[in-house]
């Protein structure tokens, strides 16, 4: 039998390598199997050829994330490998942490025969063998002697090449977003001011920034630490634990904001409204930012145009509002959400975007204005370079059930020439069922209208969510609706998934155009 070459057997194994999925990516943890790296050790123990072929697998993608109580032990173990063997953290492409600071020191208390000497003395040890900035390495000594912060900070810079990053910050004060800032110029008198238990710390060190601030963050050049820079970096994706009962200040995510070669970022629950931009220490700085997620944020038009204008080569942005799940601390009732001053700062600083999309059900909820609309998003013709939209028909249009014709807009006014694919969110305010029904009948006819004005010459896909409908999915688009070169798709999905909720299921109707 003739062997195979090792570049099959690579390809092989890699279908073993532990992955993060985009699907549910907000709710890692416990469901993360990671079988695939057990079966891939078990591989690697066969023979030689075997380790050679699996251990560069193995050691590409660290996810630590999820491992319930056994994850302090794994942080800890992993920080003394790369202690002993910094060769190792440069072989990391993908990794995935819990910025836990309990898990850090209770491993002094129960584990103390996992590190020689202690934790304590192995996180000296490990800053001793990075190659960082004084400033930061002398911050980070003061930080680790506090006992108030984890290791994550620490994996990340023994992980030079690292490309993605997946993290859970369990803390104001986490040192992560500094060293993923990929920016060597941060400010030296920033790094040495800050102390972690001290608020007037914080608003001295995040006041607003100057030229000279910006001067300083161009003074040094690149490549001076090895430890530090992160060049590869491309995707972060960052989950607020304390936002269980609020969100996360965008101020503490806003150094990983600055790394030049970030293109996709992610976050759940982050507070980007008016109230925090004055916070924001380099309002000015310009990201190469493309994709920007903002899972159960707190977003109002400031904050919106903060984006826009901090990140101008967006070419995706998706915003979900959080609901009563997160908001309830801090107090959010001055929180004010204008789709129409949303639309003026698309119209005027997102004419890049290529897709938007725009939950806004979990506010609404909680901040009924008359019947719960509040103005509305369309018309968005203006966005020239807009090809895939997801939103509510409310608040694009306004209800054609609810309001007078002269005030509703149709989808062919509403919608540029450019789209390619509309997803209408389900809108989850309350209807009774007789009243549902007649709003799906006004909202079916008005689709069909606008598939039969044939106005956007470039849409091939609508899509719609519903209320469950385990039986009767005939009703949802009936026959008489259909269009010719337009094939319907009705099928369920379960949705709405979030980080304090199971979801619920959906009945999807699907428009595709055929070729």
């Amino acid at each position: 039998m003739t062997s195979l070459p090792d570049e099959i057997w690579q390809q092989i194994f890699a279908e073993l390598e532990d992955h993060m999925p985009l699907k549910d990516w907000i709710l890692y943890g416990s469901h993360l199997q990671h079988k695939g790296p057990a079966a891939l050790r078990n591989l690697s123990l066969v023979s030689r050829r075997f380790q050679r072929i699996a251990q560069p697998l193995l050691y590409r993608t660290i996810l630590l994330e999820g491992r319930s109580e056994r994850e302090g032990i794994s942080q800890g173990l992993l920080l003394r490998t790369l202690v002993e063997d910094p060769q190792f953290g440069k072989q990391v492409r993908v990794a995935s942490f819990n910025d836990c600071s309990a898990f850090t020191w209770n491993l002094d208390n129960s584990y103390k025969d996992l590190v020689e000497g202690g934790m304590k003395k192995l996180t000296l040890k490990a800053l001793r063998a990075l190659d960082l900035p004084p400033a930061l390495k002398r911050h980070l000594r003061a930080s680790f002697a506090s006992y108030k912060v984890s290791f994550a900070a620490l994996h990340v810079a023994f992980m030079p090449r690292l490309q993605f990053l997946d993290c859970t910050l369990t803390d104001d004060r986490s040192r992560l977003p500094w060293i993923v800032s990929g920016s060597l110029g941060l400010e030296k008198e920033n790094l040495e001011n800050m102390r972690s238990d001290s608020d007037t710390d914080y608003e001295s060190d995040h006041e607003d920034g100057s030229d000279n601030d910006k001067q300083q963050l161009q003074s040094i050049p690149k490549d001076t630490f090895a430890n530090y820079g992160l060049p590869h970096l491309t995707e972060v994706r960052l989950r607020s634990q304390i936002s269980d009962s609020g969100v996360t200040p965008a101020w503490v995510i806003e150094p990983i904001l600055l790394h030049p070669t970030l293109k996709s970022m992610r976050t759940l629950g982050i507070d980007w409204s008016v109230s925090e931009i004055h916070n924001l220490k380099w309002p000015n700085h310009r990201s190469n930012l493309e994709y920007l997620d903002l899972k159960e944020s707190v977003v109002d038009h400031a904050g919106l145009e903060s984006v826009l204008t901090r990140c101008p080569k967006l070419r995706g942005l998706s915003i979900q509002l959080v609901d009563g799940g997160r908001e309830h601390w801090p107090d959010y009732d001055d929180w004010t959400v204008d789709l129409e001053l949303f639309r003026r700062a698309l119209q005027e600083y997102g004419r890049c975007l290529e897709e938007f999309d725009l939950l806004i059900n979990g506010y609404n909820s909680m901040h009924p204005i008359d019947d719960g609309r509040i103005a509305r998003l369309g018309p968005l013709r203006e966005l020239s370079n807009l090809r895939h939209l997801k939103v509510t028909m409310a608040e694009l249009l306004d209800d054609p059930t609810l309001l007078d014709e002269e005030e509703h807009l149709t989808f062919s006014e509403a919608l540029p020439l450019s789209l390619e694919t509309l997803y209408l969110h389900w809108d989850d305010r309350y209807f009774s069922a007789e009243y549902y029904k007649i709003r799906r009948q006004g909202i079916n006819e008005e689709a069909h209208n606008f598939l039969l004005e044939n106005k956007l010459p470039n849409l091939r896909e609508i899509t719609f969510e519903r209320c469950y409908n385990e039986s009767e999915k005939e009703i949802e688009w009936p026959d008489e609706l259909k269009v010719d070169g337009w094939d319907v798709d009705v099928y369920d999905e379960y949705l709405w998934e979030r980080y304090h909720s199971v979801g619920c299921m959906r009945t999807i109707v699907r428009l595709t155009k055929k070729f």
